[in-house]
This record gives C-alpha cells, sequence and structure tokens, in this order.
C-alpha cells in the first residue's frame, strides 16, 4: 500500500484524483467524490485532456497501479496454495479413480482443481497431510457403493450453490482431525467383511 501511496506523492496527485481516473477509465461514477472538481484539477495538471478523456501519461500511471496489484494477488494465491501447490494438487487429483461415474469424470482437471484450492484455503486453514487423510478416508467409503454418489475431485473440495460455498473436504478435516475417522474406518472395514 505504501508504494501506491508514494507513487500518488510522486506524481502529486491526491486519493481522490486517483480515484476519479480510474473512475473514468472504467467508467464508473463512485458517487463519494465531486467528480468535476477533481476533472478540472487534473485537466489543469494534464492528466485529462479538455474533453475528459484520459492522457497517456494517466494511462500508464494506471497499467502500472493495475500491474501491481495484479502481480500482489498472483502473490498472494501462490502462498495460499503452499510452495509446493502443484505436486500437491496432483497427489490429490491422482487419487481419484480414472474413468466415469453417472456419466461425469471423477478426476478433473488440474485448473479446476486448483481453482478450488484457492477458494477452499481462503475459507479453512487445513494442511496437505489432512487433506490427503480425509480424501483417502472419503474415497474408501466411496468404493463400497462402486463411486455412485462419489463427487468430482474439485466439487469434493469446495461447491458453490447459492453463491454460498460448501467443502465436503472441510467436513472430512474435521472428521480427521478430531480423530472420529479411527472409529469410521473400523465401522467401513466390518461392512466390507461381512
Amino acid at each position: 500500500m505504501d508504494i501506491f501511496f508514494n507513487k500518488l506523492i510522486e506524481q502529486k496527485i491526491t486519493p481522490n484524483q486517483y480515484l476519479t481516473l480510474h473512475s473514468i477509465n472504467i467508467k464508473l461514477n463512485p458517487g463519494t467524490i465531486n467528480l468535476k472538481y477533481e476533472s478540472i484539477e487534473l485537466m489543469r495538471k494534464g492528466w485529462l485532456t479538455d474533453d475528459y478523456k484520459l492522457t497517456d501519461k494517466s494511462k500508464e500511471l494506471l497499467s502500472e497501479v493495475d500491474n501491481w496489484f495484479k502481480k500482489e494477488t498472483k502473490k498472494r494465491e501462490k502462498n495460499l496454495l503452499g510452495k509446493d501447490s502443484k505436486e500437491n494438487i496432483d497427489k490429490y487429483r491422482e487419487m481419484f479413480p480414472k474413468g466415469m461415474s453417472n456419466g461425469r469424470p471423477l478426476r478433473t482437471s488440474h485448473s479446476n482443481i486448483s481453482v478450488a484450492f484457492k477458494k477452499f484455503f481462503k475459507e479453512h486453514e487445513y494442511g496437505w497431510d489432512i487433506i490427503f487423510k480425509a480424501t483417502e478416508l472419503y474415497l474408501e467409503e466411496q468404493k463400497g457403493n462402486d463411486y455412485k454418489f462419489c463427487k468430482n475431485a474439485r466439487y469434493f473440495i469446495v461447491k458453490s450453490v447459492n453463491q454460498l460455498n460448501h467443502s465436503l473436504l472441510a467436513d472430512w478435516c474435521e472428521v480427521v482431525e478430531s480423530g472420529d475417522y479411527r472409529e469410521r474406518k473400523n465401522e467401513i472395514f466390518r461392512e466390507n467383511v461381512k
């Protein structure tokens, strides 16, 4: 955030003036500032033309700031998944059986799984070891039903319904953390022995 404000100070532009440029660029009226006043100041300083168009230097500033935020977002997302994210996602994906269940693949694409894990890690703080154990237990249970009711790899992580995220994986991670899986594993074993 400091880099942003230092850039505004360096360019002799106020946060409201930057917001005005940004608003003009995306064609949106923020409603919280006096656009007419800010625009007159921006014209006087060479950031806007007389017909309220962005100048080259304002386009450069907007692009530079936009790139900072994009880089920060990518960096945060990478940190969110962990340093070995590709390997962990691949390992998770390979846990799901190949083939179809009810006309859909159980093993979904790496990119779909990655997107789902980004949502998952924004809301949950489980480590990969617990995730792998929870997935193993879930798939072990589903195997008994020939994967008939098994969620695919992506929807097991998180599924959005009516703008609400539900994670079956988080439920199973909780089972692993609480130790309830040992009892559940014994039940599954007894059912399979019958």
